[in-house]
């Protein structure tokens, strides 16, 4: 590079992984690491290597619905600075971002019944890993909008029985 301003090196990204930087030994070697060539210098024709740091992707290890919602939990990053949990309906094709949190168990305090995908990932120094396998969970407990009873008139006597019939609408 005899003759332009210094060339800044760009720091490719991958999923799964934090870029650690370029090297001209593919040993990666730290004094032959590089960010930049430098304007008047003469390397003639080389080799960069990018040398990457694996980041492995949590995997959730329990799912459970209640009436207050569905909690997930999954197992530790020792890297990780933090999680963020994803949800899609089993219908549609994009997860959305439900949060960000530095625990390992997320309470999704959702209302709608449906079948329902979650994945997590884990942050590190501002990398995001690769989705967590995707766990299916059925929530059944959605909102009740309406209960009907259905009765008949009839005459009820002190400790006799009455059956109702519900209609329960979600």
């Amino acid at each position: 590079n005899p003759f332009y301003p210094d060339l800044v090196l760009y720091s490719p990204e991958k999923t799964g992984y934090s870029f650690v930087g370029w090297y001209r030994d593919k040993d990666f070697a730290e004094n032959t690491r590089m960010e930049k060539i430098p304007t008047g210098s003469d390397f003639g024709n080389f080799t960069l290597y990018a040398k990457w740091l694996a980041f492995e992707s949590p995997q959730i290890s329990e799912s459970k619905a209640t009436k207050e919602g569905i909690t997930i939990r999954w197992n530790e990053i020792a890297k990780a600075d933090s999680y963020n949990v994803y949800r899609k309906k089993k219908t549609e094709s994009n997860y959305t971002k439900l949060g960000n949190t530095t625990e390992t168990t997320y309470q999704d305090p959702i209302t709608a019944a449906g079948t329902y995908l979650y994945v997590v990932t884990a942050e590190y120094d501002g990398v995001e890993s690769a989705y967590s396998p995707e766990v299916e969970i059925q929530y059944a407990y959605g909102a009740v909008k309406e209960v009907t009873l259905n009765h008949k008139e009839a005459e009820i006597f002190a400790y006799e029985e009455l059956s109702l019939e519900a209609t329960v609408s979600p």
